[in-house]
């Protein structure tokens, strides 16, 4: 189970606490019995700037590691409630692969979209681009650089996610 605090800056604009979520995982097998890793993952979410109602988000996570290799591959579905009484929708997918340069060291690429669903409009984006992480001891770093790949998808889309496991 993990906590996580999300802290948004959009461009000119000041730093702010946007986000709380907690989130768990449940490994279905051990790594290498099936011929793929799958694992479960629901997470619960609470907007803070616009004080939005809570989201869920599931998500079933496919991994395999062969030698220095890793493919994976997610698809999601994220449920938000409106303070009006409707919801809106999220379809996700995300799919890449990795190599471990050294023990602390990934490099790698990665294509990623989603469908997001409100009002009964619907607004589909893809991307792609180099990913990039590190790992030391119990902290990791991430980051991911994706280009759109339609007209709905911003230009370039920039991800970096900063962990420390206690």
């Amino acid at each position: 189970m993990a906590l996580y605090n999300d802290w948004v800056r959009e461009q000119g604009a000041a730093t702010q606490y946007q986000a709380t979520s907690v989130e768990t995982r449940y490994r279905l097998s051990q790594p290498g019995e099936w011929f793929v890793d799958p694992v479960l993952y629901l997470e619960v979410r609470k907007e803070w700037i616009e004080d939005k109602p809570f989201a869920f988000e599931e998500k079933l996570i496919l991994a395999k590691d062969i030698g220095a290799w890793n493919v994976s591959a997610n698809v999601s579905a994220e449920q938000e409630l409106i303070a009006a009484g409707g919801r809106e929708y999220e379809y996700a997918y995300a799919a890449g692969t990795s190599y471990e340069v050294a023990r602390w060291v990934r490099i790698g690429a990665e294509a990623f979209g989603a469908n997001q669903r409100a009002d009964g409009l619907g607004v589909t984006t893809h991307y792609a681009g180099p990913a990039l992480s590190f790992a030391f001891s119990r902290v990791w770093l991430v980051t991911a650089l994706g280009f759109g790949l339609n007209d709905q998808a911003e230009r370039v889309r920039a991800r970096a996610v900063l962990a420390f496991q206690l």
